[in-house]
This record gives structure tokens, C-alpha cells and sequence, in this order.
């Protein structure tokens, strides 16, 4: 009674506990009779409960307060019949904010405990020293919602983030032993193509999940900005809490390389870190970071990899940047500080362009596509030069998406997607680099809510394709009595090859290949739309 949910329960022997928001209760059971005999409680309303666990002669209840509590005399049946358990207790203290989960030992020799800060904390039972008494296991990505000990020193911890560790718990041996993982959504996650056409996904603050080829769970992760989680009771007029959020990533065509940008939001001045990964032994590790990449001040809206040379293109609101690997030194070492990577070409921004929000790379690596509003710019990454540029300036025509797809004779052909509509249109008619004209194209205006563009190196057929086309652009169009549609278009006409159609209209696509795409809803949902059924009938 007065309980709003229960917060446990357990037996200890011929004694039943049960945990209710604000008190606690031990009932005695007479094997006898088979009836009760009598109970002892304690009551916790200045310091509601948040679970409970009973193990050898531990009860263990955690609290609002990050405390966790150890009652004793709750084993003894006599004592708890007659009213005089649950009447002493120590107090173990380490979390910040309520504790979620407890769990003791089957041997009672130790407990484990997890919540909000994201850290399984190990508790040695018995010892007199409180700070020799516990071991921390940090930073297992989203808050704790569960705790379990399992065979030997096993013990299990389920996250908020659709994640499950194993972890190893005996004494001087803390590690976490493996980790599965759903992808983790909410209605600001960031889509990106991965490694190998897979899913890339921001929903874990800081951090990268990479789904695996099935797009069913996640088989890597890229801790690209590790921090603690730190519990700040904010009271009005409080500056916002920060956090890590990975604004862009790109990946090498064979997987080994990655570039990433992140920042601490929300904050009034943009302070982006660009960092340079490299993938050894199933491990990503970092080669460089360079802090505010495009000057103080001046946010970092894309990145792009380089389809066959290690390099990369970031577009700021400043203009374009080339970064790639500095020749090594005379000694043989790299310049100080870069870990090998400079910037080595830029491109200003136009004045009537404004800022690029998206940008590619030709399937060749001679140019690179940058989408402004109202306006598409085609770039040399080697001089920095503009060399074709489309379009007014419209801040209506909000930027979507920019690429390259093939035509139907096999040259390349830009294509970019904006609120307004989008467009295909041939580019390149001579050797190089070297625009002699812009070819036949098509244009197509309709209300745009996502779109992504699927380069040529990645279209849905390998070569020979059936139509003769590589390449696609998958744009959620608001069509009349079909909000929820996401077309897919070739390059050669404005006339829709393939159609999805959701219940709402996607705030953000990404179509590893032309057979398979990932849609984001405005409300935190995520689809994954294919061109055949799953083989198992699942998904």
C-alpha cells in the first residue's frame, strides 16, 4: 500500500522480502501451517527505493540517493516473525543519483550496482576500509537499467542504449568481455554509410554504432569521444548540460580509414575536433585530431572520404578543406603534432553561394559536389578551383543531399536534392577535369523532406547493370495522398524505378546501396526498407 511500483522481491531462505516504493517488508513462512507468520518492515518514504537483492544473508536495497543499503538479521525466520529484522543496516555510498540496480553473490563475498553514470561498480563485502571495498568498470555507453551476477563471476549489465555486457567481476580481474547491441535511436539521430555499405549511426552520445551486413544489430563501435557521464542536478536558469555529438564521418572505400567530426553541444560558438582513425586488429584507433579544423568559430557541416586515395574533404561554413598524409620527415617521422595528416588544398566560399552543407566525391576522385542552398558547386580537390557552378542563391531550397550517379551513355552525371525538388543533369563531356559543357538533365519539383544520394561506385547492379545505369537518388517526397513515400530515381528520366511508402514522411534517409536504404522518423522510429524480403521473413 501507498507503493506506486514494487521495487523487488526475493527469498532468503524460509523468508520472503518484498521492496515497494517506500518501504520495506520480510515475511517469515510456517512450513507447518503453510501460512504466514509473522513479518518485520522498515519504512524508507524519506528515501524511496529503487530495487532489491538477497543472496546468502545480504539483503541489499537501492535507493533515490545513489545509497545502497545491506540489512541485517533478515536471514533469521524468528527474528523477522517477531517483528525485530529489518532494524539495522550499513550504508554503502558511491552514485551520484539513484542507484538502478543491485545484485549480491550467491556467496554473499561481494555485490554489483549500476545507474545513471554509466559504471558497473564491483562492492567487496565485509571489508572494513570503504574505499578498498569497491572497483569500477566505467564508461558502458548508455545509463544502467539492470544488474545480474550469473555463473561463477559473471555478471550481466542491460543499458538504456539496447545494450547487454558480459562482464568479468572477481577480484583484481574487472573487464568487460563482450557486448551485444541493437541500434540506438531518438528523434536527433544522425544517419551516415559505414564501412562496406553498412549503417553508421550517432544515437550514443560521443559515440559511433555500425550495424552489420543483416542491419539487425550492432556489430561495431568507434568511441570517438570518450567521456564520463557526469549527473548535474540543474535548477533554473542553469547553463545546459553538454554533451558529445558526432556531427559527420566518413569511411574509406576498403574500411580501414575513418574520419569523424564532433563537438560539445548545445554551445553559442561552434568548437568542432576532426580526428583521423585507423582500423588495426579489429580496433579503431585514433591517428590525429585537429581542433577547430576551419578556424575558431567556424562549424564543420560534412565529410567525405576520397574513393581511392587516403584524403578527405570537410566542407565548413568557411569553404572547402583537402586533408591527406603529409610526406614523412628526413628523419623519418611525421611533422609535430599532425600524426601525419595537413590540410593540403582549400577552396574558399563563394559569396553568393553561402556555406555547403553536403559535399562528394566523382566516382574518380577528380571533383567534389557541394550543396549550398539554392545552389550546387563542383570543385578540383587538388587546386581548390570552382569549376562548375549551378543554380541561385534561396534560402527556401534548404539543402538535402549531393552526388554522382552514371547516365545512360556511362558519364558522370551531379545529382542534388533540396526542399524544393531536385535535379540530374550531366557534367562532365571532356578529359580531366575539364567541363567543356553541362550535358542533358532533368529537373523534378516536389516538397522534399529527406533524400540521399547513392554514388555510381555503389549502384544496385554490378556491371553490366540491366539498365545500364549506376547509381540513385532516394528522395521521401510528400505526394499527394502518399506522404510517406521515398522514391527511387535512375539518371535518366525524371520518372520514378522503385517506391517505399511509410505512414509519415521520413526526416532522414540513408541508402547504403540502391537495394537498401534506412529511414528516420520524426518520431524517433527507424525503418529498414529493402528491394527483396529478408531470406528468414524477418524485418
Amino acid at each position: 500500500r501507498g507503493s506506486e511500483r514494487p521495487a523487488g522481491l526475493a527469498a532468503l531462505g524460509g523468508v520472503l522480502v518484498f521492496a515497494g516504493r517506500y518501504a520495506v517488508r520480510a515475511y517469515a513462512w510456517d512450513a507447518s501451517s503453510k501460512r504466514r507468520a509473522g513479518f518485520s518492515s522498515a519504512d524508507c518514504s524519506k528515501n524511496p527505493l529503487e530495487a532489491l537483492a538477497a543472496a546468502a544473508t545480504h539483503v541489499a536495497t537501492a535507493h533515490r540517493d545513489g545509497c545502497i543499503r545491506l540489512w541485517r538479521g533478515v536471514d533469521d525466520a524468528d527474528k523477522v516473525a517477531a517483528g525485530e529484522a529489518l532494524t539495522a543496516y550499513s550504508a554503502l555510498h558511491w552514485h551520484a543519483s539513484a542507484c538502478a540496480s543491485v545484485d549480491v553473490a550467491f556467496t554473499g563475498d561481494y555485490a554489483v550496482s549500476g545507474g545513471a553514470e554509466s559504471v558497473l561498480v564491483v562492492w567487496q563485502l565485509g571489508r572494513e576500509d570503504a574505499k578498498a571495498n569497491r572497483d569500477f568498470l566505467p564508461r558502458l555507453g548508455g545509463a544502467i537499467a539492470r544488474v545480474a551476477l550469473i555463473e561463477g563471476d559473471r555478471c550481466l549489465v542491460a543499458t538504456v542504449d539496447c545494450a547487454v555486457h558480459c562482464a568479468r567481476v572477481g577480484v583484481g580481474a574487472l573487464a568487460k568481455l563482450w557486448t551485444v547491441a541493437a541500434l540506438t535511436t531518438s528523434p536527433a539521430v544522425g544517419f551516415f554509410v559505414g564501412p562496406h555499405d553498412r549503417l553508421a549511426a550517432n544515437g550514443v552520445p560521443g559515440r559511433l554504432q555500425i550495424l552489420d551486413a543483416a542491419g539487425d544489430v550492432v556489430k561495431d563501435e568507434v568511441d570517438v569521444t570518450p567521456h564520463n557521464r557526469t549527473m548535474v542536478k540543474r535548477r533554473p536558469g542553469d547553463d545546459p548540460v553538454l554533451s558529445p555529438v558526432v556531427i559527420a564521418c566518413a569511411f574509406s572505400k576498403d574500411g580501414t580509414h575513418l574520419a569523424t567530426v564532433d563537438e560539445w553541444r548545445p554551445r553559442e560558438t561552434p568548437s568542432p575536433e576532426l580526428k583521423f582513425w585507423t582500423k588495426t586488429l579489429g580496433t579503431w584507433a585514433c591517428s590525429a585530431v585537429v581542433r577547430k579544423p576551419h578556424g575558431a568559430g567556424v562549424a564543420v557541416r560534412d565529410a567525405a572520404f576520397h574513393p581511392r586515395l587516403v584524403c578527405v574533404c570537410t566542407a565548413g561554413d568557411d569553404g572547402l578543406r583537402v586533408w591527406g598524409l603529409a610526406e614523412p620527415l628526413e628523419d623519418g617521422g611525421a611533422p609535430a603534432g599532425s600524426g601525419g595528416w595537413i590540410c593540403i588544398s582549400r577552396s574558399e566560399e563563394q559569396p553568393d553561394c553561402g556555406p555547403a552543407c553536403f559535399i562528394a566525391f566523382a566516382n574518380d576522385g577528380s571533383a567534389i559536389a557541394a550543396a549550398h542552398a539554392g545552389v550546387t558547386t563542383v570543385w578540383d580537390p587538388a587546386s581548390g578551383e570552382l569549376l562548375s557552378k549551378r543554380g541561385e542563391p534561396d534560402e527556401s531550397k534548404t539543402p538535402l543531399a549531393v552526388g554522382f550517379v552514371d547516365d545512360k551513355d556511362g558519364y558522370p552525371a551531379i545529382a542534388a536534392v533540396d526542399a524544393k525538388g531536385f535535379f540530374c543533369e550531366e557534367l562532365f563531356r571532356g578529359n580531366g577535369c575539364k567541363i567543356e559543357r553541362e550535358g542533358p538533365g532533368w529537373v523534378y519539383n516536389a516538397d522534399v523532406a529527406a533524400a540521399c544520394v547513392v554514388p555510381s561506385t555503389k549502384g544496385s547492379c554490378s556491371p553490366p547493370c540491366q539498365d545500364g545505369l549506376r547509381g540513385a537518388l532516394v528522395v521521401a517526397a510528400r505526394v499527394p495522398g502518399m506522404p510517406g513515400a521515398v522514391l527511387v530515381f535512375r539518371a535518366d528520366k525524371p520518372v520514378p524505378v522503385a517506391a517505399w511508402i511509410l505512414e509519415a514522411a521520413p526526416r532522414l534517409l540513408v541508402a547504403p546501396t540502391a537495394e537498401e536504404a534506412f529511414a528516420a522518423l520524426p518520431d524517433g522510429r527507424c525503418f529498414r526498407l529493402a528491394a527483396e524480403a529478408p531470406a528468414d521473413g524477418v524485418g
